[in-house]
């Protein structure tokens, strides 16, 4: 279930979708809700009300997806012996704004009873 509509996504855009951004939306709300999803720790059914701050943060990550240039070739970071590739070619990714937005939402600490191997509580 996709958190965000096309709407959202082109109200954060301020304009239209183009074709070919029409083409790739599902595919980005998708992504970008799966994203958001895992951050909380809260699975939205389709009878569930998303919140809207969460809808926010969706569009919020599909119109960076349609507007932030991505690179192209490899990015790489070396650093003495060690080095780090690493490629994001859709720019979809929580950034500290976005959590900020989440924090109050669902989700974030879980309580765990621990129960002893050795027989008793």
């Amino acid at each position: 279930m996709s958190l965000a509509t096309q709407a959202d996504v082109e109200a954060r855009l301020g304009r239209d979708l183009t074709s070919d951004e029409e083409d790739r939306l599902e595919g980005l709300l998708a992504e970008a809700s799966a994203i958001v999803e895992g951050y909380l720790g809260v699975t939205y059914g389709d009878d569930d009300e998303v919140p809207a701050v969460v809808a926010v943060v969706v569009s919020k990550l599909v119109a960076r997806a349609f507007t932030t240039p991505v690179a192209e070739g490899p990015a790489s970071l070396q650093a003495g012996p060690f080095s780090v590739i690493y490629r994001d070619n859709t720019n979809l990714g929580l950034w500290k704004s976005d959590k900020l937005m989440l924090r109050n939402i669902g989700g974030g600490f879980t309580s765990v009873r621990l129960v002893s191997d050795r027989g008793y509580e």
